[in-house]
């Protein structure tokens, strides 16, 4: 974080300090060895640092046509390993952490990596583009951004690397694999935007969380909008659940390391967020995490047209319950 400058002041850098960014790392790859734990570490809070200065807080994500260019310059950063194309601060440290990564990561999977990085991006330049134009989008709109926005997907490809496994291209392809991996990744983003909708509105807010997002799907006050964020969320984890449990019977050993990741994915990001400083307000945040597995609800998703879900809609398509109802495989 010092060698780069990773912060945008004085203050900046005490919060980033405060919230422990390294820990997310250790939550989301706990079986990598010493120096693979600390590139984690270390990209986690390049992670936090760069949605904090250049996406949410500075001025860079309110202006698209600026922003746009330092993210493909960013990209360009994380795909040419022989020098530092961009000499930005967090360009640099990420041409660093690229070279590190490529000192034990396989070239697929470094590539697979860099690849992922180009999604979150684009989400980001997305995201600019709403917060530019003052739009709120859609529930639909909102679960395809978070997908890979905040590096949520990017994780499901370095944890493996950190702890020094693969995922064969087929397991990856594979559309229940690939439902849990997007539903893994929504929770993620989903969860941790419930817990920091105070601190986003003490910034300003700018309509990208959970709680706005359903108010404005749903015309929904406040209380109401909670409400039925949690309920969604139960939902989909139920979903979750469900499919995990088909795809480890119908793939067995070949998915179950990645499964467990995807698990880590959800727990891990919420457990960091709520000991971090960086989610906790005077005031506590808007929602709670219930450590009562009874406290899980499902039924709110199923009485919610699967149009309303837009693109990721698909995810029930793949529901065993369903299916089962339907008398298919």
């Amino acid at each position: 974080m010092d060698r780069f400058r990773l912060y945008a002041d004085a203050a900046h850098r005490e919060r980033l300090v405060e919230a422990r960014c390294g820990l997310l790392g250790g939550y989301l790859a706990p079986d990598a060895d010493r120096e693979r734990l600390q590139l984690a570490a270390d990209f986690a809070t390049w992670n936090v640092a760069f949605d904090d200065e250049y996406c949410d807080e500075g001025e860079l994500g309110r202006c698209p046509g600026r922003f746009v260019r330092v993210l493909g310059l960013l990209q360009r950063s994380v795909e040419v390993p022989e020098e530092a194309v961009f000499g930005d601060r967090y360009g640099v440290a990420l041409h660093d952490l690229r070279g590190r990564l490529e000192e034990f990561g396989p070239p697929e999977g470094v590539a697979a990596w860099a690849a992922s990085m180009r999604g979150w991006f684009l989400a980001e330049a997305w995201k600019s583009g709403n917060v530019a134009e003052g739009r709120v989008p859609t529930l639909g709109e909102y679960s395809s951004l978070v997908l890979v926005s905040g590096s949520a997907e990017v994780w499901t490809v370095l944890s493996p690397l950190a702890e020094g496994y693969g995922v064969p291209g087929r397991v990856r392809a594979d559309r229940g694999v690939r439902a849990l991996t997007e539903m893994a990744c929504w929770l993620l983003s989903w969860d941790t935007g419930l817990l920091s909708w105070r601190r986003e509105q003490r910034a300003g807010g700018d309509g990208h969380n959970a709680i706005d997002v359903v108010s404005r799907t749903f015309g929904t006050d406040f209380d109401a909008s909670v409400e039925l964020a949690l309920l969604l969320r139960d939902e989909v984890m139920g979903l979750f659940i469900r499919l995990r449990r088909r795809v480890l019977d119908e793939r067995g050993s070949e998915v179950e390391r990645y499964a467990g990741m995807l698990e880590r994915l959800v727990r891990g990001g919420v457990d960091w967020a709520v000991g971090s400083r960086r989610y906790r307000e005077e005031t506590g945040p808007a929602v709670r995490v219930s450590e009562d597995p009874e406290a899980l609800r499902t039924g709110a998703g199923g009485r919610i047209p699967r149009e309303v879900w837009g693109p990721v809609g698909w995810w029930w398509l793949h529901d065993p319950d369903t299916r089962r109802r339907a008398g298919t495989s």
